[in-house]
């Protein structure tokens, strides 16, 4: 099962439900909620917690453009048992936050490290090298994989890279993996943020690998444009498939 966050119509736009089953898709809008893109203030982050409070957080879920990447934090408020999260992104999204410590596209995941008491390691994979300082002031519990080292990588390659950066043991904690499309080039995705260089085969075979090693307890997708692109549908139901037949 997809679980799908409406905010900006683009669920429709991309026509996505058009290509999966009714039956492995549930839609959950909230279109209505204001205050949601880039940043999520504190009456909107209420009301998504709201909605999303009877599904499950180990899951597939899909959440909408990049604008709205901080709902990975929301949906992680949910875990029950300590985790590790993998970040496949152009970006780190450890910006020092502008406006206080509002929730934002862009700082989410350096919130998470702060007041996640469940989340223990991050590894980010495919941001570009010249934002690696962003990392550095919590560089004890995050990895990063960037761009430049993906680059020419296999499948096998970046997998193990991936499991090494995790200092994989046979007590290795489940793994919740956030992608973000616009680590993929262009030729195979069109996102509204500036992109990577990572093909798509070698992000759905790198993700097929780790869930042959790895517990996946959760995924969740985002990265799209405001209109129709084949390109990004192709990437959605080829990542889409690669986890649900993983799952």
């Amino acid at each position: 099962m997809l679980y799908a966050l409406d905010l900006s119509g683009a669920l429709d736009t991309e026509a996505l439900r058009e290509d999966l089953p009714a039956e492995e898709l549930s839609v959950i809008s909230c279109r209505d909620i204001e205050g949601t893109t880039c940043y999520c203030d504190d009456e909107a982050a209420c009301a998504i917690r709201t909605r999303i409070a009877p599904l499950p957080w180990r899951a597939l879920h899909w959440i909408d453009s990049g604008d709205y990447h901080y709902l990975t934090a929301l949906w992680c408020e949910k875990a029950d048992t300590p985790f590790d999260l993998l970040l496949f992104d152009h970006h780190t999204d450890m910006q020092q936050p502008r406006y206080g410590e509002i929730l934002s596209c862009g700082s989410w995941l350096l919130e998470m490290l702060r007041h996640n008491a469940m989340l223990r390691r991050a590894v980010i994979v495919g941001a570009a090298e010249n934002l690696r300082c962003e990392t550095l002031p919590l560089s004890g519990r995050v990895t990063m994989i960037s761009e430049e080292e993906c680059r020419g990588a296999s499948a096998d390659n970046l997998a193990a890279r991936i499991l090494s950066a995790f200092g994989d043991t046979g007590e290795s904690l489940p793994l919740y993996i956030s992608i973000d499309k616009d680590l993929l080039s262009p030729e195979w995705a069109e996102t509204n943020w500036d992109q990577g260089t990572m093909p798509l085969p070698l992000l759905t075979g790198t993700l097929g690998l780790l869930a042959k090693n790895r517990l996946i307890i959760g995924t969740d997708i985002c990265g799209c444009l405001h209109k129709p692109s084949s390109r990004t549908l192709r990437a959605d139901i080829a990542i889409i498939g690669t986890m649900l037949a993983n799952g």
